[in-house]
């Protein structure tokens, strides 16, 4: 993953293809998840699901589960929106289980070990989204001070531009929130 990361920065950096800087935020923040899902997946003694129905399990149950909690954001208040510990994780784990709840309702699983395969893709799906999107919001958050305006700008000048020492800052930080939230994925 460092070898592919380095590639991808100097893509985006010295060849100056921002469109690879994406893919930096994208491909570390699936790593854990990504291996905790193939151990799942070896788990499962049935053999009946494929390993390519498993990724597809994690890519749509991910990002179903992404959008179910978006929507309960959205339109549902929580009478105790003020607590965060709560308001935080409770729509986002109702969402998950939905999403399980829809995949399972399938036919094909009619084992255990199966549903513990369907919600470890979903809860992986969900993770690494979460966590590239975290890396993400780390990255633009260290370089707001480089330039007011346009986010997308504000990181275009700083990797071709004037913010050598912040892009520098902006990447130390989005590398940590990536390796944080690797080590928290495990137990999740």
């Amino acid at each position: 993953i460092s070898l592919l990361s380095m590639f991808f920065w100097n893509s985006g950096v010295v060849y100056s293809i921002p469109a690879m800087m994406l893919v930096l935020f994208i491909v570390p923040a699936f790593v854990v998840p990504l291996a905790v899902l193939v151990f799942f997946w070896e788990m499962d003694i049935t053999g009946t699901t494929s390993i390519l129905d498993t990724l597809l399990m994690m890519l749509v149950g991910g990002i179903l589960s992404i959008a179910v909690t978006g929507v309960f954001h959205a339109f549902i208040t929580l009478p105790f929106s003020s607590e965060a510990y709560i308001s935080g994780p409770l729509p986002e784990e109702i969402a998950k289980f939905l999403v399980v709840w829809l995949l399972l309702s399938r036919k094909k699983f009619k084992y255990g070990v199966q549903g513990i395969l369907v919600g470890g893709a979903v809860g992986a799906g969900f993770s690494a989204i979460e966590s590239a999107y975290y890396a993400w919001m780390t990255f633009m958050s260290q370089l707001q001070p480089v330039a007011a305006g346009n986010a997308f700008e504000s990181m275009l000048g700083a990797m071709f531009g004037d913010g050598g020492a912040t892009i520098s800052m902006a990447t130390q930080a989005m590398t940590e929130t990536i390796i944080s939230r690797g080590v928290l994925a495990i137990g999740g």
